[in-house]
């Protein structure tokens, strides 16, 4: 049996980058798809037991495309196929697809290179809505 790249690399003491986003109600989107939401269903006081324990619930709802996330090959269909001609209709099993699910996707642990435009820019962070360009990378490479 194969070591996991991801277990040789954390055996390995490398650093690891969470390139996720952080999630917020209100966060930029897409309109296209269902806004990321949290809210409470139940505030302590809201139920009380017996011996007086209160519990908070939450409930989160999100659409597929909200944050950082990767599309799988099942995605997107052209002319009723997706990729490698497998027939989308009876890929759809169940709420899942049966051919190229995002399920299929190996844990991504790479080599990379870190440019740290704002550093170079000698800010602390870009303004919101900077366009890193490709000027912007090559000096800063």
């Amino acid at each position: 049996m194969s070591e996991s790249p991801l277990l040789s690399a954390v055996a390995a003491g490398v650093r690891v980058y969470d390139l996720g986003r952080p999630m917020f109600t209100g966060m930029p989107q897409s309109p296209n798809h269902a806004q990321f939401r949290t809210a409470l269903t139940r505030r302590h006081g809201d139920m009380v037991r017996a011996d007086g324990g209160s519990a908070a619930a939450e409930v989160i709802i999100t659409g597929a495309h909200v944050g950082t996330h990767i599309d799988a090959l099942s995605h997107v269909s052209h002319c009723g196929e997706l990729y490698g001609g497998v027939d989308a209709a009876t890929s759809q099993v169940g709420g899942t697809f049966s051919d190229h699910g995002v399920d299929t996707i190996e844990p991504m642990v790479r080599r990379g290179v870190l440019l740290d435009i704002a550093g170079f820019k000698g800010v602390e962070r870009l303004e919101g809505g900077y366009e890193i360009t490709v000027d912007d990378l090559e000096a800063c490479a």
